[in-house]
């Protein structure tokens, strides 16, 4: 009885709830029979790790992209800082992140980012900070 009552609620009532996630649940009984609990269990962890890291990757990283015109800090600068801010507040990129960086979507966001600065010419080279 014990066991029926098991299958019930892990295979049967855990569709309903997981969706796409329950697919694991079959391949966890079928080689708990074919191999044992422990490499079941195994088995169960790198599928759920995969699928983990597949729906990460899928979201995506990049929040939004925005400037220093559209943000603006809380911090109260001088009217000359504010006015500098209104001129130059384009060449001030944000980028907000989401979710975890994974390898491959940590290596998508730095060529993101490498490609926003591939066609910016330094004209003023005051803006730069100083080389060490």
């Amino acid at each position: 009885m014990a066991s029926i009552d098991l299958l019930t609620n892990w295979f049967i009532k855990s569709f309903r709830k997981t969706g796409s996630e329950w697919f694991v649940i079959p391949f966890i009984v079928l080689s708990g029979q074919m191999f044992g609990v422990l490499q079941s269990v195994a088995l169960g962890v790198g599928i759920s790790t995969m699928i983990f890291v597949s729906s990460f990757y899928r979201a995506g990283t990049v929040k939004f992209i925005a400037n220093g015109l559209t943000i603006r800090s809380t911090i109260e600068r001088h009217s000359e800082d504010n006015v500098w801010l209104d001129r130059n507040g384009d060449m001030i990129q944000t980028l907000v992140l989401q979710n975890y960086l994974f390898f491959g979507n940590a290596t998508s966001v730095l060529k993101y980012i490498s490609s926003m600065f591939d066609d910016i010419e330094v004209i003023d080279d005051s803006l730069l900070p100083p080389k060490p």
